[in-house]
């Protein structure tokens, strides 16, 4: 189908994935088979920021690589990559991370939500 035949297009919001990837400590659990304090956790993962190339910062992606090195020693060498990311995505609860990421997911999944419902089809 070309997009000239559909009235939607697929969406993926790159800018905070990272961010809502830490949104469901229980996915981040079941999808590397660990226990992570609740004190580990960021309280506010859409607020997360610092700079991309300090491994020390609390950039997102940053904080999730030091986050799951931290749990396991099978993971001191973690960097994280798209089939980490799909299995953390595929372990999530949505409603926890409407919960936790308020400003960007719960704002993407009601978009979404709106956009299927005033699909024809």
């Amino acid at each position: 189908i070309g997009l000239a035949e559909t009235e939607a297009i697929p969406v993926v919001a790159l800018h905070m994935i990272e961010s809502w990837l830490l949104g469901d400590k229980k996915a981040l659990e079941i999808a590397f088979r660990v226990s992570i304090p609740n004190h580990e956790m960021p309280s506010k993962p859409e607020y997360l920021w610092g700079e991309k190339t300090d491994p020390n910062s609390s950039y997102p992606k940053n904080y999730l690589k030091r986050l799951i090195a931290k749990s396991d020693k099978r993971y001191a060498d973690f960097k994280g990559n798209q089939k980490d990311f799909c299995e953390i995505a595929e372990a999530s609860d949505l409603e926890c991370m409407r919960k936790n990421c308020p400003i960007s997911f719960e704002k993407f999944y009601m978009d979404f939500v709106n956009m299927t419902l005033s699909c024809p089809y």
